[in-house]
C-alpha cells in the first residue's frame, strides 16, 4: 500500500498562521486566509484540507451562527458521512463563546448518535442554565443510560445521577470512581470534585431522613 505524503514544513507554517488568526479572535480573517490557502494550494494535502475546513467551520459558527457552520460542514464532508465527534468537539470549543451555538452543536452530535457521557453532562448543564429543566433532566437520563462501566466515567455518571435526585446511586458511583488509587488514577481536581459531591449527597440524604 502506497504511503501518503506528509505535510511539508511550509504548509505546516501556513496552517499554523490560519490557526493563530482564529485564536486571536480574528474570525473573518481566519475564514479569508483558509479560503485563500485552499485555493492557492489546490490540490491540497487531505489532512491539511481537513484542518483548514475545521478552522473555517469554527470561525463560521462563531461569526455567523450554527446554520452557516453546518452548511459549510456539509460542503466540506460532501460524499462522506457526518461524524458525531466533529460536532461534539465544536460544541465543547464554542460553549464559552456562545452557549446557544455550542448547545446546537451538541444537539447535532447527539442526533448523529454520540454516546459519550460527557456530551450529555455538558448538554444538560447548558440546558439547565437556559432554564430548560425538563430537557436537561432528559439529557442526564440519556447520559446515565450510555455511560460505559469504566473507571473514567464513574464521576460523570455520579454527577448526572445527583442532578436527577438519585443521591444513593450517585454516592455509589462516586465511591466507585475513587476505589482505585486516586493518586495515580485521578487528578487532584477530579478527586476533590468527587469528595465534595459525596459530602453534598450525604448532607442531602441526612436532611431527608
Amino acid at each position: 500500500m502506497k504511503k501518503k505524503p506528509a505535510i511539508d514544513e511550509a504548509l505546516h507554517k501556513e496552517l499554523d498562521a490560519v490557526d493563530r488568526l482564529l485564536l486571536k479572535g480574528k474570525t473573518q480573517e481566519s475564514i479569508d486566509a483558509a479560503d485563500k490557502l485552499l485555493a492557492r494550494r489546490a490540490p491540497i494535502h487531505e489532512a491539511a484540507a481537513e484542518q483548514l475546513g475545521f478552522v473555517k467551520m469554527r470561525a463560521l459558527l462563531e461569526l455567523k451562527g450554527f446554520d452557516a457552520g453546518a452548511a459549510w460542514y456539509q460542503e466540506m464532508r460532501a460524499g462522506k458521512r457526518p461524524r458525531a465527534d466533529d460536532w461534539f468537539s465544536m460544541g465543547r470549543q464554542l460553549v464559552m463563546k456562545s452557549a446557544e451555538t455550542g448547545l446546537r452543536c451538541l444537539d447535532e452530535a447527539a442526533r448523529l448518535g454520540c454516546k459519550d457521557p460527557a456530551l450529555f453532562m455538558l448538554r444538560g448543564s447548558l440546558l439547565q442554565n437556559a432554564g430548560r429543566q425538563d430537557e436537561a433532566l432528559d439529557s442526564y437520563r440519556h447520559g446515565v443510560e450510555f455511560t460505559p462501566e469504566d473507571f473514567d466515567d464513574w464521576l460523570i455518571k455520579g454527577e448526572m445521577l445527583q442532578r436527577l435526585g438519585k443521591y444513593r446511586e450517585a454516592l455509589e458511583c462516586y465511591a466507585r470512581s475513587m476505589q482505585d488509587n486516586p493518586c495515580e488514577s485521578y487528578s487532584r481536581f477530579q478527586y476533590d470534585r468527587a469528595k465534595a459531591a459525596i459530602e453534598e449527597c450525604r448532607k442531602t440524604l441526612e436532611k431527608r431522613s
